[in-house]
């Protein structure tokens, strides 16, 4: 093994044991004041869930957006990536729903599951028809990403939060969730199309796309942190809960890691993106930083989701 495998695999261990550490502690704070074993790995199998499903469906998103609007066609590369989306996605609503089982729901379980699954099986249908093609293209690129975004929105309509305001309509809750997860999905997720695609651009291409992407991407983070902004105010109550609830601590680690997100994009802009029509370096260093910290600002998102809300 060379050093650079190496250095990889040791990266590759160090994040996977973090990333076990870390779900396991997450799982003690959604069990909260039921200890135990079993309330424990139910809790863990919830939050792995839901952060599959979210990586998933963020990243045929995200595939779709830049597919279609940042470069000038999908690239081959993109096939296998929506495909390990889906089938992430996929595994994630299985955990999901199976977590569920015996909940107390507002609507039978089994509708839960249809309104969940329907899209994520149009995406299956269409990623399938566009593996016997023999290059992607921008419409069944397209008609995925938009099969990914009916997911998101029929995971956040058939969650608790869309069914936990009180003093707003539950339509303006569940459009200003999706809104948010889409903002990720756009930003998140195509930030990791983009590097993928990398190898197949050159030259202009590569500054174009970059640049195109860098802009959409500053837009992305100001809606992400506004549709934000907005959930807190419906679901935190007064600002003392931030550090009393394990719903606040939760939503501030969140919030510390979508700065620090937002510092990487800076320096992205600054010094990757410049560099990137001689050097791509830089913008992969950086671009992967981003997709570390992302992946655990997911992470978080997936076990606020399984946390009472205090307000």
């Amino acid at each position: 093994m060379n050093e650079r495998a190496h250095r990889s695999a040791l990266a590759l261990a160090a994040a996977v044991s973090g990333a076990v550490g870390l779900l396991g502690l997450l799982g003690l704070f959604v069990v909260g004041a039921a200890p135990g074993t079993a309330a424990w790995a139910g809790a863990v199998a919830a939050i792995a869930g839901r952060w599959l499903l979210l990586v998933g469906l963020c990243l045929m998103v995200g595939a779709a957006f830049v597919g279609t609007v940042i470069l000038p066609a999908p690239p081959p590369s993109f096939r296998r990536l929506v495909a390990i989306a889906c089938v992430a996605a996929g595994i994630g609503l299985a955990l999901v729903l199976v977590a569920l089982v015996g909940a107390s729901l507002n609507v039978p379980l089994w509708r839960v599951a249809v309104l969940r699954a329907m899209p994520l099986v149009v995406a299956g249908v269409l990623i399938a028809f566009e593996w016997r093609a023999s290059q992607p293209s921008v419409r069944g690129i397209a008609a995925i990403g938009i099969a990914a975004a009916a997911a998101m929105l029929a995971d956040v309509g058939t969650s608790h939060i869309a069914s936990s305001a009180e003093a707003h309509p539950e339509h303006v809750e569940t459009f200003v969730h999706w809104l948010h997860v889409l903002a990720v999905g756009t930003w998140v997720g195509g930030l990791a199309a983009l590097l993928v695609s990398l190898p197949a651009l050159a030259g202009d291409a590569v500054r174009s796309a970059v640049r195109r992407f860098s802009t959409s991407a500053g837009i992305g983070i100001g809606l992400v942190a506004v549709t934000g902004l907005m959930r807190a105010a419906q679901e935190l109550g007064p600002l003392s809960n931030l550090l009393t609830t394990d719903f606040g601590r939760l939503l501030v680690a969140k919030s510390v890691l979508l700065v620090a997100l937002a510092g990487l994009g800076a320096g992205q802009r600054l010094v990757g993106v410049p560099a990137a029509p001689r050097r791509l370096r830089p913008l992969r260093r950086i671009g992967t930083a981003e997709l570390a910290i992302a992946a655990v600002v997911i992470l978080l998102a997936a076990a606020l989701v399984n946390v009472p809300p205090p307000a």
